[in-house]
């Protein structure tokens, strides 16, 4: 899969652009504040129905403005056909015939946002979701490892939703009871009540079900997913070491029904519930400690790359779909070395995809791709973008 086009109106720092896009590598160079970043974004929202950075949709408008839009085209079930050497295909990209599908993303101040796909508006925007897959990589990813659980529940939860519609569905349902049973939990306090009421009871008979359903699919993808982080790792740091992660669940000590029933006391005195799906985590290891405390900051930003790049070819694995690619600034957070490696394996994953990079220097990233590495490059200023030859 990759995106044939984008255009962007009043999205963030843009008042208006568009590009014609290759698949292959598309670098985005220019100063830092120009935009570059907003452009992966507008991506990411195209894919997703929403933003990477900000979950306020009304704040992505351009100032003094009262509308944005993103609108784009992909083309899957790519069939590869080689650059002709009698020049029909000038600048060497590899070209991709496939289905074609137009995204139209519109938010207007004070209404609801609009998602339409081939001119058809979604009754269900979550529909949209895992139809166009994506992986990103930002610097603010680090904190899916120093940061706390909910930062990797969130990364777990997007990872599997992209595969799988049904449980995004019974997540949705989950924290609604949740919401719904803490509510109640605090109506409790507020009335000096130390008993369970039949409503918290009826929440329980609700939420249990479900929960188990969110916990055998996390705990059935960790297990799949291992692999290919493993060998993600291995092939970044070129060394032996050895990494891994968990999936830390209370609900591996008994079913959710019990542990609700167990927890009631301690749920009415802090007036939440303590155990379910939205206390779970992630234990990253390596050499069998917490990467957290005793990973150095390259083992822990090789563990980063390896979870995003094994992401990416878990999702080409199960759906055979090659998910788009966004690197923003990675050149800045990674070395030389770990840069040279990522680019490798870019390579060697196949071209049958669309990897997107940002960087403030165009000359950095022909260095590490090379000069004669197919390249579709953008020079963004202030809102700008305007294609180099």
């Amino acid at each position: 899969m990759y995106l044939s086009s984008v255009k962007v109106e009043n999205f963030k720092n843009y008042e208006a652009a568009e590009a014609t896009l290759s698949p292959g590598l598309v670098c985005f160079t220019g100063p830092n504040g120009a935009g570059k970043t907003n452009l992966l974004d507008a991506i990411y929202y195209l894919c997703t129905g929403k933003s990477y950075f900000n979950s306020i949709d009304q704040q992505l408008i351009l100032d003094n403005a009262d509308f944005f839009s993103i609108k784009g085209e992909f083309v899957k079930n790519n069939i590869p056909i080689s650059p002709s050497p009698e020049g029909e295909n000038p600048g060497g990209f590899l070209e991709l015939r496939g289905e074609a599908d137009s995204v139209l993303c519109v938010l207007v101040k004070g209404r609801k946002k609009v998602i339409k796909r081939n001119d058809e508006p979604y009754a269900r925007l979550i529909d949209h979701y895992g139809i166009f897959p994506v992986v990103m990589v930002a610097p603010g990813d680090m904190e899916l490892i120093t940061g706390g659980s909910e930062e990797r529940r969130k990364w777990l939860d997007s990872a599997i939703s992209l595969l799988n519609k049904e449980y995004l569905i019974q997540l949705i349902r989950y924290d609604k009871i949740l919401q719904q049973r803490n509510a109640e939990l605090r109506k409790i306090a507020s009335e000096n009540g130390n008993q369970a009421t039949e409503l918290i009871k009826t929440y329980d008979t609700m939420m249990a079900p479900i929960a188990e359903d969110i916990h055998h699919t996390r705990n059935k993808f960790s297990q799949d997913f291992l692999p290919f982080f493993e060998d993600y790792y291995h092939r970044i740091s070129q060394k032996n070491e050895e990494v891994s992660f968990q999936y830390l669940s209370a609900m591996r000590e008994g079913n959710y029904s019990q542990l609700l029933e167990h927890s009631i006391k301690k749920d009415l005195i802090l007036q939440r519930t303590n155990v379910g799906p939205h206390r779970d985590d992630l234990d990253f290891l390596i050499g069998g400690k917490p990467l957290r405390k005793f990973g150095s900051q390259g083992q822990q930003k090789t563990f980063l790359l390896a979870l995003k790049l094994a992401e990416r070819q878990f999702i080409k694995s199960e759906t055979g779909q090659t998910a788009l690619l966004l690197l923003d600034d990675v050149c800045e957070r990674l070395d030389g070395h770990r840069l040279s490696i990522l680019f490798r394996l870019i390579v060697e994953d196949g071209t049958d995809g669309q990897v997107f990079l940002t960087d403030t220097s165009a000359e950095r990233v022909k260095e590490y791709v090379g000069n004669d590495a197919n390249v579709q490059s953008f020079k963004v200023e202030k809102g700008k973008l305007e294609k180099e030859e």
